[in-house]
C-alpha cells in the first residue's frame, strides 16, 4: 500500500490510484504548436514562429524515407519560397502544391508531436508523429466516460 503525505493529512492510497507524472500545463505563450490540415496548410503558433526567426517566406523540404517536413526561413524573394501569413495570432504556410507534389494526404487536422527547431532556425515536423485534433467544444468528463 502506498502512503501519500500532504501538509494537513496522511491517508493510504490503494493500488487503484494512478499518479499523474505530467505536471501542470505550460502557459500558451511558452508552448510550441504546429498542425497540418485537409486544406494542406501548415499552421504554427507565435512561439514557434519566433523560434524560426519570424520569417516572411520559407522553403519547404520533404524527406520521403522518414516522412518528415523541413521548413527553412529565407530572405524575401527566394526562388520557390512559400509566404508565411499571419492569421489571428498564428502563422500559416499555404502548402497545397508541396503536399500534392509529395503526395502528402491529410484527411483531418493533425498536431505534430515535438516539433524540433535547430540552432539555424530550421523547423522539422514528423508526419509519423502526429495527433488528430478536433474543434469540439464540449469534452466528456471522467464520470461521463465511466459506465455505471
Amino acid at each position: 500500500m502506498i502512503m501519500e503525505t500532504t501538509s494537513r493529512l496522511r491517508f493510504p492510497l490503494d493500488s487503484n490510484w494512478e499518479r499523474h507524472h505530467g505536471g501542470p500545463d505550460r502557459p500558451p505563450r511558452h508552448r510550441i504548436h504546429a498542425t497540418i490540415g485537409p486544406k494542406r496548410r501548415i499552421l504554427i503558433n507565435a512561439k514557434l514562429y519566433e523560434m524560426i526567426g519570424s520569417p516572411t517566406e520559407v522553403l519547404l523540404y520533404y524527406n520521403r524515407k522518414s516522412s518528415k517536413i523541413a521548413i527553412e526561413p529565407v530572405a524575401p524573394g527566394a526562388t520557390g519560397a512559400f509566404p508565411v501569413i499571419c492569421r489571428r495570432g498564428s502563422y500559416e504556410i499555404p502548402a497545397a502544391s508541396f503536399c500534392r507534389t509529395h503526395q502528402i494526404k491529410v484527411r483531418a487536422t493533425h498536431k505534430f508531436q515535438n516539433p524540433r527547431v535547430t540552432p539555424d532556425h530550421r523547423l522539422f515536423l514528423d508526419l509519423k508523429r502526429t495527433t488528430p485534433v478536433t474543434r469540439r467544444r464540449h469534452r466528456m468528463t471522467a464520470s461521463a466516460e465511466q459506465p455505471e
